[in-house]
């Protein structure tokens, strides 16, 4: 049972988590049983089910979908026997997949899934150790980022090719069925905390097997910051943007960001390296979304971020009309800037705040940092999405006096209803 905790305070901070699309869109396709079939399975929930893909100006409405279209798996690979040092395992191969089946899960979440048979011929008399990382996006945001794959395993990394994050999915595969003749298998020693397996061959000089399945869960790396602001004066306003200082752009591929162990053998959850340093980061304030769109007095903007211990600042910047709003002197006000600093701190609580694995700045006692009041800055969580509503003659102000209900929740898995008193 997920523990909630609800906070009154000054300021329309609420924290929540939710979907990115509609379940219309996932109408139809192959379902399918994953405690019988090897599949790689990309996640829409959070991990282990007990416990939008692009940047949007609406609401997202919907818990826990995935709409990644594309897959990619990088092979690493060490032919040894016996297990070996992890810095041994130097890339191989890349596999594309494209993705096309999707599975509604019970908590109404939506995966999606693939299959595939790996085909590979030792001609040495060694074990073979295999380290199979897999990143799954949608095909429209392939432009935004770029991954550095080549050389150790260790060192798979992830950089933003511009300001805009994407939604992405990460985890890892392995083979999961023994492998003829007989004795020869695939040991799983390692895979919990280093993501490889080994396939023992008993000394046979070559050896050719084709089509092993691979299995493996791939859970969404990101966070989400959405704002929606009602009462808009369209009147006065042109447009709105939406600004956060420290925004990551580079992310290593391979880590503890997400410390659990799965007792499922899924691996860690999120196995990233969180950014921790000002270097992996776009200096000074960065535009993350933006809006002209205000239908029924309302505006609604969100981003992705990377996970970061590094922490930012978020802005509104309000852009007004020509003779819209004037300063003391008659003269045009062409924007002016609202700095978004909530009253009070908000945190990650129980077996939501451990499955991370973050630096003791972060924390406080058990209880984790989503936003800390003191340096006004919002955490970056994979899997954790932050939603901030409010009117706008309470956003666009200095004083930002007004009382909401702050429910913190982590894994984009369930409705929620926010009131705003």
């Amino acid at each position: 049972m997920i523990q909630k905790r609800l906070i009154t305070y000054i300021f329309a901070t609420c924290l929540l988590l939710a979907g990115c699309t509609s379940e219309d869109d996932f109408e139809g396709g192959a379902s399918i049983d994953e405690t019988t079939e090897a599949v790689i399975t990309i996640n829409g929930g959070r991990p282990g089910g007990s416990v939008g893909a692009t940047r949007s100006v609406n609401q997202p409405a919907l818990p826990g979908i995935c709409r990644a279209d594309k897959m990619q798996i990088w092979v690493y690979f060490n032919a040894k026997y016996a297990w070996g040092d992890i810095n041994e395992l130097t890339y191989k191969e890349t596999i594309v997949k494209d993705i096309t089946n999707t599975n509604q899960a019970d908590n109404g979440s939506v995966d999606r899934w693939v299959k595939h048979g790996y085909s590979y011929t030792s001609s040495a008399a060694t074990g073979n150790h295999f380290a199979m990382p897999a990143l799954a996006y949608t095909s429209a945001d392939e432009s935004l980022f770029s991954v550095s794959y080549t050389g150790r395993y260790i060192d798979l990394s992830l950089t933003l090719t511009g300001t805009q994050t994407p939604e992405l999915f990460f985890g890892r595969t392995k083979f999961t069925h023994a492998v003829n003749p007989g004795g020869s298998y695939f040991d799983n020693e390692k895979w919990l905390d280093e993501g490889r397996n080994y396939y023992y061959q008993y000394g046979i000089t070559s050896r050719s097997y084709s089509n092993a399945p691979m299995s493996g869960h791939l859970y969404r790396i990101v966070s989400q910051i959405n704002v929606g602001i009602t009462e808009v004066p369209t009147e006065l306003v042109d447009h709105l943007e939406l600004y956060m200082t420290n925004v990551p752009n580079r992310l290593t591929l391979y880590g503890t960001h997400g410390n659990i162990y799965g007792s499922d053998d899924i691996g860690r959850f999120y196995p990233v390296t969180a950014v921790t340093s000002t270097t992996n980061c776009i200096d000074g304030n960065t535009l993350v979304a933006t809006t002209n769109d205000f239908t029924g007095d309302e505006a609604h903007m969100s981003a992705f971020f990377l996970p970061s211990e590094v922490g930012g600042e978020l802005m509104l910047r309000v852009y007004y009309k020509p003779d819209a709003v004037k300063d003391a002197l008659g003269n045009d006000v062409l924007q002016r800037d609202y700095p978004i600093h909530p009253g009070k701190s908000a945190f990650l609580t129980g077996d939501d705040a451990d499955v991370y694995n973050v630096s003791s700045a972060l924390q406080n006692g058990s209880d984790l940092y989503v936003y800390n009041a003191t340096s006004h800055k919002f955490f970056s969580y994979a899997n954790v999405r932050v939603n901030i509503a409010g009117k706008y003659e309470n956003v666009a102000t200095e004083d930002q006096d007004v009382t909401v209900t702050l429910e913190v929740e982590p894994g984009y898995e369930r409705e929620h209803t926010i009131t705003i008193n």
